[in-house]
């Protein structure tokens, strides 16, 4: 599949290295970045996508499972009714928050703040969405229960966490790092929200500067905040 064939898809700079490393058979990849660089929404489409092409198991991690209802599955389901087409009532389960492909394949949504409630079920791929509130503990609960690759999203807000000292440090890992500029479906207004933070004469004179938010959201860096342990 070529980037010609996809525009029509959220197919960012993510979205492609994401094919990148399934090529190379990456265990891990990391997606840091700021806000708008379309980090989530590349993540769930190249998921969407490995579940048509055969039956697995997929798990997208939050925090909570109330934040995973309100960020990525509500995503999950844009994509599936707006670019996919797919979108069937039927094939989802309130109760367990889950979604059932025809083919089979599972994608489930949930919470990672209980650890000891993560030690059964087993998945083919895992995504931690905005790793950075997500506990070491729960991650390695995750990470002994999935069978294939283990994708990471976060914005940096942070400085010190599990994140960079135990999973950026591995061979088998592939990084990237974007920002809204790598987004070319990010609408002009979000676009413009983001660029208020910058603190250029005319930001600063109208207010909306802030250099930490700037440096986060905006380019994508690390934050001096402490961490999740």
């Amino acid at each position: 599949m070529s980037e010609n064939e996809i525009l029509d898809i959220p197919a960012t700079r993510n979205y492609f290295e994401l094919k990148k490393a399934e090529a190379a058979s990456a265990r891990f990849v990391a997606l840091e970045g700021s806000s708008g660089s379309g980090k989530t929404f590349s993540v769930i489409s190249y998921l969407i996508e490995q579940m048509l092409q055969s039956p697995i198991t997929v798990t997208t991690f939050r925090h909570d499972r109330a934040t995973c209802q309100d960020s990525v599955l509500a995503d999950f389901k844009r994509l599936m009714l707006e670019y996919y087409k797919l979108w069937d009532d039927r094939c989802w389960n309130g109760s367990e928050y889950s979604y059932k492909f025809p083919n089979g394949s599972l994608y489930q949504f949930r919470g990672a703040n209980s650890p000891e409630k993560l030690h059964g079920p087993r998945r083919n791929i895992a995504h931690l969405n905005e790793v950075l509130e997500i506990g070491y503990d729960a991650y390695v609960q995750i990470a002994a229960r999935t069978s294939g690759m283990i994708i990471a999203d976060w914005n940096p807000s942070l400085s010190h966490h599990w994140m960079f000292d135990k999973v950026l440090t591995r061979e088998d890992i592939a990084y990237v790092h974007s920002t809204f500029k790598d987004n070319h479906m990010l609408p002009d207004m979000a676009r413009r929200e983001i660029e208020k933070l910058e603190p250029t004469p005319e930001n600063i004179k109208n207010g909306t500067a802030d250099q930490w938010a700037w440096g986060v959201y905006g380019l994508g860096k690390r934050g001096r905040r402490q961490g999740v342990v």
